[in-house]
Parts: C-alpha cells; sequence; structure tokens
C-alpha cells in the first residue's frame, strides 16, 4: 500500500515539473517578446528626441537670424525716417 502512494506520488511530481517546465518556457517566450518590445520603444524615443533636438536648434536659429534682420531693417527705417526729418 506504502508503495502504491509513493508511486503516485511521484506521478504528480513527474506531472508538476512537467507544467513548471512548460510556464517556464511560456514566461521566457514572453520576457523575449517584451524585450523586443521595449528595444523598439526606446528606438522610437531616441528618434523623437533626436528630431526634438532637431526642431529646436532649427527654430532657435531661425530666430536668431530674423531678429538679425528685424534689426537690419529696423537700422532702415530709422535711416529713411532721419532723412525724411532732416
Amino acid at each position: 500500500m506504502a508503495g502504491k502512494k509513493v508511486k503516485v506520488l511521484e506521478g504528480e511530481i513527474r506531472q508538476l515539473k512537467s507544467k513548471i517546465s512548460y510556464f517556464q518556457t511560456q514566461i521566457s517566450i514572453v520576457h523575449e517578446k517584451i524585450d523586443g518590445k521595449f528595444a523598439i520603444m526606446e528606438e522610437m524615443m531616441k528618434k523623437l528626441l533626436e528630431s526634438q533636438t532637431k526642431t529646436t536648434s532649427s527654430e532657435a536659429r531661425e530666430a536668431a537670424s530674423s531678429q538679425g534682420s528685424e534689426e537690419n531693417s529696423n537700422l532702415i527705417r530709422r535711416g529713411k525716417e532721419q532723412e525724411v526729418d532732416i
């Protein structure tokens, strides 16, 4: 009787080991998929930050160049106004 109980318990242990192995495999697959998704997200974020940096720097250049042209046009206007006043 005790021998039968031992064999039943051994069978149940084998089944549990098999199920655990299956779940470990499934968890590994999900882990790999998630790692892949995070790698894609990381690349997307890098590209987004790069484009924002490029946009910000080009906007700063445009603002600086437009300020310079406004100052030049103001000087020209002042010169014309002075000519009119004289």
